[in-house]
């Protein structure tokens, strides 16, 4: 299995195409076995690993009638990669120069994602980010952000893999919509607010002639949580305050 590639089935183009299309960059005896199979895909079987492994390194896609068709293994030891805030303007052979400025090893093209409408009117249309595999030793060296220059203005685009991370408590499995432990955090810090106000108005009040309050009063009265905070919070992107545009 380590010997075989994938690429995206096309309509239109037929089985032949993709054959002709990898004899022009690898010889026609390294083809032994091809066919259609599940998810929409074309899967080609090369003579051994090694050939394989030199036709992803060297070609990251073939061309069929001026059609781009990215070729990947079968079974894929790399680690996907997310770029957020990534605008159209922005050619992938950009953010590609910049991910290797930082030594990571890509081994496959940027491909833009779906931006997910229900309608199939709207479902060719892209949202503003985009996906990629690199080697999985290389994540690592990744920062959260890069900063991409294009015609005198800077972008910044996030990156991040395709674990779940909550962008308040910073842990993996929930969004920050769903976040129990800023929740509850929160409360725990406004009560404590309350209580060392209550406390500092007590000692600044209490005079030796006056009546001390009943503490049990001060407790049974009902405390007010400012939710707006909370919300406010869990409402916030992690995007908006970043520097989408900054103009030199």
């Amino acid at each position: 299995m380590n010997q075989a590639i994938v690429m995206n089935s096309v309509d239109g183009i037929k089985q032949i195409q993709y054959i002709i299309a990898l004899n022009k960059i690898i010889d026609a005896t390294n083809i032994i076995s091809a066919s259609c199979i599940s998810n929409n895909r074309f899967c080609v079987f090369l003579k051994c690993q090694q050939i394989t492994n030199d036709l992803i390194n060297k070609h990251l896609a073939i061309y069929i009638d001026n059609i781009e068709i990215p070729i990947r293994k079968l079974i894929n030891p790399s680690k996907r990669i997310i770029l957020s805030n990534v605008y159209l303007a922005i050619p992938n052979n950009i953010i590609i120069k910049a991910l290797v400025n930082l030594d990571v090893k890509i081994t496959s093209p940027i491909t833009a994602l779906k931006a997910g409408f229900q309608l199939d009117q709207f479902a060719h249309i892209t949202s503003f980010r985009r996906q990629l595999y690199i080697n999985p030793k290389h994540f690592p060296k990744l920062p959260g952000s890069i900063a991409i220059a294009l015609e005198n203005t800077t972008y910044r685009i996030f990156i991040t893999d395709d674990t779940v991370t909550c962008f308040l408590c910073k842990k993996t499995g929930h969004v920050s919509s769903s976040c129990k432990t800023t929740y509850f955090n929160e409360i725990i810090s406004e009560d404590m607010d309350i209580s060392n106000e209550q406390t500092a108005t007590d000692i600044k009040t209490n005079q030796p002639n006056e009546k001390i309050p009943n503490t049990n009063e001060i407790s049974n009265e009902p405390k007010t949580i400012n939710s707006n905070s909370f919300l406010s919070q869990n409402m916030d992107s992690p995007n908006d305050n970043s520097a989408i545009k900054i103009h030199s």
